[in-house]
């Protein structure tokens, strides 16, 4: 929750210091947010939550994520549809500060990056009558491509996507791919959807 808490906090600082160029022009500037699951290393689902910034080709990127390892046990009684109830055996959660390099194309967009991160797991311990949480901090070395598509050109906004609103304008929607992970002690390579909101290009 702390890890959250503080990623949050970082993501409404950097906002409020590009919100002046907001004003001026048109900058490139979204809120993103993504789902997956690890493929190599560290197991688990992923949630992530980043504000990401570019200027020319250069891109920045502020980004919080946690990783949650659930363990099925044999031994507990399984419901009538036969699926077994699942314990919380590890958690990771990074904050990281990412660069790289993002190019534009007419309606998407394909970036890389490599940055640092704090790092920390979470393992938990359970028998019939206590449980044990034992937590560890580390660095790592974060990292992502993402390819995403967004409008090639100015649209009116559309309330749950459908029903348009206002005048043409430079902010929407984006969708895509995301490849990700970190190197550490507990790396994990990760695959997962993106989504966010912003202005994704000059318009």
């Amino acid at each position: 929750m702390k890890t959250w808490i503080l990623m949050c906090c970082l993501l409404v600082c950097t906002a409020a210091g590009f919100c002046q160029d907001s004003l001026k022009a048109n900058p490139i500037i979204f809120m993103e947010g993504f789902v997956g699951g690890s493929v190599v290393g560290a197991r688990g689902w992923n949630i992530g939550l980043s504000l990401n910034y570019q200027f020319k080709r250069n891109f920045l990127t502020v980004k919080g994520t946690s990783v949650m390892h659930w363990a099925y046990n044999a031994d507990e009684k399984k419901s009538f549809i036969f699926f077994p109830f699942p314990n919380l055996k590890n958690n990771y959660d990074e904050l990281a500060v990412l660069y790289g390099l993002r190019f534009i194309r007419e309606d998407h967009s394909l970036n890389l990056s490599l940055g640092l991160s704090h790092n920390w797991r979470t393992q938990y311990f359970r028998n019939e009558a206590s449980r044990e949480e034992i937590k560890s901090n580390y660095i790592g070395l974060p990292y992502e491509f993402t390819i995403k598509w967004f409008n090639r050109d100015k649209e009116r906004y559309r309330i749950y996507g459908l029903i348009p609103v206002g005048k043409p304008t430079a902010l929407g929607h984006s969708y895509g791919l995301k490849l990700y992970g970190n190197i550490s002690k507990n790396s994990y390579a990760a695959i997962g959807l993106a989504s966010s909101f912003g202005y994704h290009k000059r318009y």
